[in-house]
């Protein structure tokens, strides 16, 4: 990306105050990060922000310079250092000299800053950061200085927790890439994706009974986190624009309907929709302003004995619905243009899943072309690009591909790639697809991967390092810096992040509790459920980031009365030594020496799992009539 723009020279252009995440319950919006010129007297010229010929200008970046500083002042200098290094990296837009040549130059402040040397290994320009200590707060200074002129480029200051670093590079990430080149960058943003690992059981037959979990990782696979629990099947969670509902599908009443939760006010759950057993409401989106939701519904054709699905929009509060398809084919799986005019959805009205475009209001339908095979998972970029990501079914397995819808260029994103990749996202600001790798592998069991590509240059990068299970959907925050997702460890699944710049992975939910159904708000704020064995499942939500989780439902007070029932979790070793878990759930007459009869419930699968969840009716039924329930994995 060219950029040639007016910069004022000052030595410190600008402050940013970095203050805490918003209170949790403040709606999105309303709690802002100031930034204020410190000099508005300092003349303009003009900086072409390129290195020589026009190529990507090169970049020194020596060790941050702290003074007074203790141990955990420099550690939290030495960490926004490098995190902000790897987001710099990530962009591209500057090509790093690499840190090893660069410590090889003295760090010095600007003032003092060894420009020929810094020439003669062929930097355009130096980042030269600074941080002191002040009780809780890190003072972060930050001045992008050209080598050729010795003047500063950018500058700003920013008061940081001491305990967030991370959060003080990604935000120093994002205002730099946005004042020097008018670019979003995605360091603040989150992946959330669901996955089968956790083998969450309900009843009906085997194909119907096993659902998924929800987790979040940074956008570069760091701080994976599992957010979930639930008793009933709840899929497709979508966040409203202004992070204060979610809309999902949930099947608490026997059938899919969709569900409309409040997170910042104690209201009810609502159901706009006014599903039935016979007429069904799946997947629901939010358009781009919030006011309108589209979703697939039988609520026409049950009523004359069809079961096929059409689009519908219709306001938050249930009101003004509308029937935008008419065709015997099912439809399925809308997903609104960013301008909130386009609705794009699949559909099996030529013999298989293709994929279709119309109006928001209805109309015409425009069939896209996809490149052959059976398609799902439409995802569209945001502005100022033009595409649709999708999975596609091909054989051996599914790819990745994307339509730009200004020329119909169909592009195989993952043609490279062996094995399966599918359930593309795309970052906010539409340079990035995160998506799900097999690498080269196609059953069941199958450790997943999640991977990173860059729509300019076709470049993979992996970012769930260290993480060797399944992985199935994926959330970005925002701001593009984070990605979470579900994902099983043992039989108490978790939620992990991933931070994108970083490539890491981390847990973000821990302890004896089982957490499914993840979704994320644009701002990083997160809803799932939490259960336990001696606990229901409760709706949980967080503020910015995953901080420590808010219960908003008490389903406990219900089953207060229930007989106690103990679980213990067994091991043992496999024909190739890895260690299997099960759990023996134990009646409440149980006596160690006495003898009780035993049902063994085997899950369905191979996929599926065990967890240590709160048991259903029908299993409490047999463990209180004094019976012991061992469920195995397998």
């Amino acid at each position: 990306m060219t950029a040639t723009r007016r910069i004022a020279f000052v030595a410190i252009c600008g402050i940013a105050l970095l203050l805490p995440a918003a209170p949790f319950g403040a709606p999105s919006g309303m709690y802002l990060i100031p930034s204020v010129t410190m000099d508005q007297q300092q003349p303009e010229v003009v900086i072409n922000m390129r290195g020589t010929g026009g190529r990507t200008p090169r970049l020194g970046f020596p060790e941050f310079l702290v003074t007074g500083g203790d141990a955990e002042a420099i550690a939290a200098a030495r960490t926004a250092s490098q995190v902000l290094f790897d987001d710099l990296e990530f962009e591209r837009e500057f090509t790093l000299i690499s840190r090893s040549a660069s410590a090889q130059i003295p760090v010095a402040p600007a003032e003092s800053l060894p420009y020929q040397t810094w020439n003669e290994i062929g930097a355009d320009f130096v980042l030269v950061g600074s941080a002191s200590r002040t009780d809780t707060t890190l003072t972060v200074d930050v001045r992008i200085m050209s080598v050729e002129r010795r003047i500063s480029t950018f500058g700003k200051r920013y008061a940081c927790r001491m305990n967030a670093p991370r959060y003080c590079a990604h935000t120093i990430a994002d205002e730099l890439h946005k004042e020097l080149f008018q670019l979003d960058g995605v360091a603040r943003t989150k992946l959330a994706f669901t996955s089968d690992r956790d083998g969450e059981r309900l009843g009906g037959t085997i194909e119907e009974r096993s659902i998924t979990e929800i987790y979040i990782s940074d956008y570069d696979g760091g701080q994976q986190m599992r957010l979930t629990p639930h008793r009933s099947l709840n899929i497709a969670p979508a966040w409203s624009p202004d992070s204060r509902h979610i809309a999902y599908t949930s099947y608490t009443s026997g059938f899919p309907d969709i569900v409309v939760q409040s997170i910042y006010e104690a209201r009810a759950a609502t159901r706009p929709a006014k599903g039935s057993p016979t007429l069904q409401n799946f997947l629901p989106a939010f358009s781009p302003d919030g006011t309108r939701i589209a979703f697939a519904s039988s609520r026409d054709t049950s009523e004359k004995g069809g079961r096929n699905f059409e689009i519908y929009t219709m306001r938050v509060d249930g009101t003004d619905q509308r029937r935008l398809t008419f065709h015997p084919g099912s439809d399925n799986s809308p997903t609104w243009s960013p301008n909130g005019q386009q609705i794009a959805f699949t559909s099996d009205r030529a013999g298989q899943n293709h994929l279709y475009i119309m109006s928001a209001d209805g109309g015409p339908v425009t069939r896209l072309p996809t490149g052959g095979g059976k398609i799902d998972r439409p995802t569209w970029s945001p502005a100022p690009f033009d595409y649709i990501a999708y999975t596609a079914e091909v054989p051996g397995g599914n790819q990745v591909r994307m339509i730009d819808l200004l020329t119909n260029q169909i592009t195989t994103l993952t043609g490279g790639l062996s094995g399966t990749s599918e359930s593309p996202s795309v970052a906010p600001n539409g340079r990035h697809i995160a998506f799900i790798t097999t690498d080269g592998r196609h059953d069941w069991v199958t450790a997943s991967h999640l991977d990173l590509l860059t729509v300019a240059t076709g470049e993979i990068t992996r970012v769930s390092h260290g993480f060797d299970e399944k992985i199935k959907d994926h959330y970005w925050t925002g701001d593009g810096r984070h990605i979470y997702f579900p994902g099983w460890k043992g039989v108490t699944p978790q939620i992990f992040r991933v931070d994108v710049a970083a490539r890491r992975v981390e847990a973000i939910t821990s302890g004896p509790f089982v957490h499914s159904n993840l979704s994320v708000s644009r701002d990083g704020s997160l809803a799932f459920l939490r259960e336990s064995s001696t606990s229901p499942p409760e709706l949980h939500v967080t503020g910015p980031g995953g901080s420590e989780p808010r219960q908003l439902t008490d389903l406990a007070k219900a089953v207060a009365g229930w007989p106690a029932i103990t679980s213990r979790v067994v091991q043992w070793p496999s024909f190739d030594g890895m260690m299997i878990e099960g759990i023996v759930s134990l009646p409440p007459d149980f006596q160690p020496g006495r003898r009780h009869p035993l049902l063994m419930h085997l899950h369905g699968g191979p996929h599926s799992g065990e967890h240590d969840r709160f048991l259903g009716p029908d299993l409490r039924r047999v463990v209180n009539a004094g019976w012991i329930v061992f469920r195995p994995n397998f």
